[in-house]
């Protein structure tokens, strides 16, 4: 079943006009492999989701799905722990004894 990443690759490489074959050799990947990843079978190694990044002259970010949802659940959790250590040093300081 095609995921984010392997719609964004078959995409680019319809586009820059690439077959699967000329794909998987420049690679350096059997024909299958490659079109395990083009399916969704298979998910790439980090290494080679740069090599197709290079050769489509694209950004390696573009293969990894980041929307404004993302971000805004990031700033959220990072808000919450900041208000839990807020909270935590509020408490600890209530129950610790005055050192004057």
């Amino acid at each position: 079943m095609p995921n984010y990443f392997s719609l964004i690759l078959t995409s680019l490489r319809t586009q820059k006009g690439f077959t699967q074959i000329e794909m998987s050799k420049k690679l350096g990947l059997a024909r299958q492999t490659y079109q395990d990843y083009e399916s969704g079978k298979r998910e790439p190694r980090y290494t080679t989701i740069i090599k197709c990044a290079h050769l489509l002259e694209v950004s390696p970010s573009l293969f990894f799905r980041t929307t404004p949802q993302d971000s805004i659940n990031e700033r959220l959790r990072h808000l919450s722990n900041e208000k839990l250590i807020q909270e935590v040093n509020r408490r600890l300081i209530s129950v610790l004894p005055a050192t004057n």
